[in-house]
């Protein structure tokens, strides 16, 4: 498997003997190259001496060398650079582009790696490391912990991005929407954030003081106003058409399609009214600001940020946000958005305060935290969990197991 002789070459397990070329001269390898994720040879700025002489260049691996032809290799004149051809076998000499033949090396994938290899993606027990953790350093977990939190911020930073490139770089607005995509709580998340984009706020900024023509905005914008879609207080609800109407032909509204909302297998503190009528009182109390959310320093401020209630038309406070989605809206929202805001100014100091903003919140209890900490992995902290999350979906989820510091502590030699 050519993943395995790449894994092999990248990490220097080398066979006791002398390396020797396919044409038997000795090779000593100095520097395997940094592995390539892009277009072009798997290892670049390699450095290898062959029969004494320093080379410098690329590396290419394959199962086999005629691979080499399969994949085009020969007629691309990005494979020119490559000094060493590393196959599991030789089953034929090579030519790169410009004519000249290329050097091979056979190197075996120890059969150890491999049946460790086989055993990670076979066992049915998950995470199919769980024999190795009990035995890992505090040091190299803390290490990949971090690394993992700081890579699944990137990856949300990269999804904000794309949400403040369509808001024009509005940044109260790119923060609007994704606290609104939030507040779906993942089953209604597509429908908030298209609701949100909807919105204009330099139109609902003049409505701020008042509260009844917020949710009008609000629950008419999202086309939840007809006749049985809000329930609860119809005579409220009339009130809010009335105005909507008005507003509407005021400000040329256009709603969405309020089908879209989904009612179903959702607890009634998750109907989408419920969290409209939150997101109003957060608005109206004039803490959906992104210059109030670069201000917070620890999780007081976060909470005290978030916490908001529902108007008592629409139900009784139980329906009031809770402590454990407020500290999840931390986790996904505030967090991130600090982050990223930091990343677009180049201010590395609200990126560090992102980060440790992420290690003052409490870890979010979920089916992933509670299978590792069953491992031998606990949760602490909000930081811990976004790794834990992080390593599942996207090394344990995939396979991945050659890019995890803990599949490489088990497939170590």
């Amino acid at each position: 498997m050519e993943i395995l002789l790449q894994y092999v070459w990248k990490h220097k397990i080398l066979p006791l003997h002398e390396l020797r070329t396919t044409d038997g001269r000795i090779v000593e390898v100095l520097d395997p190259g940094l592995q390539n994720i892009n277009a072009g040879p798997d290892f670049i700025n390699a450095k290898v001496k062959i029969d004494g002489i320093l080379w410098a260049g690329n590396i290419e691996v394959h199962e086999r060398s005629s691979q080499w032809y399969q994949h085009g290799h020969d007629k691309d004149p990005k494979y020119d650079n490559v000094i060493l051809h590393v196959v599991e076998r030789a089953d034929c000499d090579v030519l790169i582009h410009n004519a000249d033949t290329l050097t091979q090396l056979e190197l075996k994938v120890p059969e150890k790696i491999k049946a460790d290899y086989d055993t990670l993606l076979l066992t049915d027990k998950f995470p199919p490391c769980y024999e190795k953790i009990p035995s890992l350093s505090d040091i190299m977990m803390h290490s990949w912990l971090a690394a993992l939190q700081t890579e699944r911020l990137e990856q949300k930073t990269s999804h904000i991005l794309k949400t403040a490139e369509r808001c024009i770089f509005d940044w109260e607005k790119t923060y609007f929407v994704t606290l609104a995509r939030n507040f779906g709580f993942g089953i209604n998340g597509d429908v908030f954030e298209e609701w949100a984009s909807n919105i204009n706020l330099s139109t609902l900024a003049h409505q701020k003081d008042n509260l009844m023509q917020i949710e009008a905005m609000f629950f008419g914008q999202a086309g939840l106003l007809e006749k049985g879609s809000c329930g609860h207080d119809e005579g409220y609800v009339e009130k809010l058409k009335q105005e909507y109407k008005y507003l509407s032909e005021k400000w040329g509204l256009l709603q969405i399609d309020g089908n879209k909302w989904n009612f179903m297998r959702t607890h009634p503190q998750n109907f989408p009214n419920i969290r409209i009528s939150q997101l109003a009182n957060l608005y109206c109390d004039d803490k959906i600001s992104i210059v109030r959310l670069m201000e917070c320093t620890d999780a007081n401020d976060l909470k005290n940020l978030f916490n908001t209630h529902i108007t008592a038309q629409w139900g009784t406070p139980c329906y009031n946000l809770s402590s454990s989605s407020i500290n999840l809206l931390a986790i996904n929202t505030a967090v991130p958005i600090m982050f990223a805001y930091g990343r677009y100014r180049g201010d590395e100091f609200l990126c560090d305060k992102a980060l440790a903003l992420l290690e003052t919140l409490k870890s979010e209890d979920n089916h992933i935290t509670r299978m590792w900490k069953l491992a031998g992995i606990e949760s602490k902290t909000a930081g811990d969990s976004q790794a834990l999350i992080q390593l599942k979906k996207e090394y344990c989820d995939k396979k991945d197991c050659l890019r995890c510091r803990i599949g490489y502590e088990y497939l170590k030699i």
